[in-house]
């Protein structure tokens, strides 16, 4: 009887690693040998399993809390130093003490995810942000580059319009104004004494309304997004969600991510910031918008500025999210540069463009009203992104004039894609011949 007891408890020992099947351990062998003879010793080892079971299923259907879980807790909680004996798998040294600490593990799972989350760990209203926002009249905000550079702009968004002012250390050194009912944008570079007015399709227009606070917050319907739990932001009580789909934000960064914090009462945003990567991902950028009031009159000499009298106008820019116009901003481009850019993320490309020599030896205001142009290739590319419309592009492989290259292509129907060449010549082909031309 005492030795029937003594490999009962042996066996129960090593239940945590019969579980885990592939662990190799000379002692297994006995105590399968046991468990083919003792129905009491199968019993236990069957609750040991289900109660796995059972954290699994609430591990699976708490994934993100979790994943946040593992970080904060990191950050919070003392990092005791692990001796290399002790370098083994902590789930299984959990399972291996038996029962009673599986069921007490899993409470203190539950304690931490509800503590350090919060009494509300998960805001179920983002529904109600973008009502919210939509009913907005007016919205007023901060921009900022967080990489240490003096810059702060100044937004407002109306139903009938958009003003954007960007300053550096307290002056005001450009503006964009954009008229949705006239479909105008005149943008005014004051150091420089330049102001362009252009005029634009229907279609951009959207384009620059989706850049109104009140649209841009679709991405809660468009995109994925994972829940950052609650903390406090300027004093208030903030509920976060982070958004990492390469589809947001493809036309001005590369590999974007945003984190949005809105206040749960009012329902309305309190801050959210951009990072992602540029220059050929050799560094990151990172642009937060805070500071937001809302609801706010705003007066309408906010988007019909007088242009000062000694400010040298153009005009007759027409922009257009479309092929051609895409066209028009790589040749642009490639004039300038005389290559193609290496992406069409607009701030890489934008750094690339202005740090060429062919754009120093050019006139500045020239420049600024051809970066309008060539904007338009990253808008369109962006938007082929956004519509999963595989969209490929080899700036960094083709050279202007290859008339035999593909530049860049995109489905656009079963079995066919719409391919520009290197001489910026297009086509139309079947999956078939393009993989052949690749393939060359």
């Amino acid at each position: 009887m005492t030795d029937c007891r003594n490999q009962c408890e042996a066996t129960r020992d090593l239940a945590g690693l019969l579980i885990a099947s592939d662990v190799v351990v000379p002692e297994l062998s006995a105590a399968r040998d046991h468990l083919g003879e003792c129905a009491e010793c199968r019993k236990y080892l069957k609750l040991l399993q289900d109660d796995e079971q059972e954290l699994m299923d609430f591990a699976s259907t708490h994934e993100q809390w979790i994943e946040d879980l593992k970080v904060r807790t990191v950050n919070v909680l003392p990092q005791p130093a692990v001796r290399p004996d002790q370098k083994h798998d902590r789930w299984r040294w959990i399972m291996a003490t038996g029962t009673r600490r599986l069921a007490a593990a899993a409470a203190v799972l539950v304690f931490l995810v509800v503590f350090l989350q919060g009494t509300d760990p998960s805001f179920k209203a983002w529904a109600e942000v973008i009502e919210t926002v939509r009913q907005a009249t007016s919205s007023r905000f901060h921009l900022r580059d967080m990489a240490g550079g003096d810059v702060e702009a100044r937004q407002v968004y109306s139903t009938g319009g958009t003003s954007h002012r960007t300053f550096e250390k307290g002056q005001l050194v450009e503006a964009m104004y954009v008229d949705f009912e006239q479909q105008e944008v005149l943008y005014m570079a004051y150091p420089l004494k330049l102001a362009i007015r252009m005029k634009m399709t229907a279609e951009l227009v959207k384009d620059f309304q989706g850049h109104d606070p009140a649209e841009t917050f679709n991405f809660l319907q468009e995109y994925q997004y994972k829940e950052l739990g609650t903390k406090r932001i300027d004093g208030r009580k903030a509920v976060g969600i982070r958004v990492t789909d390469a589809r947001f934000l493809a036309e001005r960064m590369e590999r974007a991510e945003l984190e949005l914090w809105v206040d749960p009462e009012t329902k309305l945003p309190i801050r959210f910031d951009v990072r992602g990567e540029v220059d050929g991902s050799s560094r990151s950028k990172h642009i937060r918008f805070y500071d937001f009031t809302w609801n706010d009159p705003v007066p309408e000499s906010e988007f019909h500025p007088e242009v000062p009298d000694d400010f040298r106008i153009t005009e007759g820019v027409e922009l257009a999210v479309d092929q051609e116009h895409c066209l028009e901003g790589l040749r642009i481009y490639a004039k300038v540069v005389g290559r193609y850019p290496n992406t069409l993320a607009y701030e890489s490309l934008k750094e690339q463009l202005w740090g060429s020599s062919g754009a120093k030896e050019r006139d500045v205001r020239d420049m600024i009203v051809d970066m309008f142009r060539i904007r338009m290739a990253s808008t369109f590319y962006g938007n082929l992104v956004r519509d999963e419309m595989n969209v490929v592009y080899f700036g960094n492989q083709v050279r202007p004039g290859q008339k035999d290259r593909v530049l860049m292509r995109w489905k656009v129907g079963p079995d066919q894609y719409r391919v520009i060449f290197g001489d910026l010549q297009t086509a139309t082909f079947s999956g078939e011949q393009l993989l052949e031309m690749e393939g060359r």
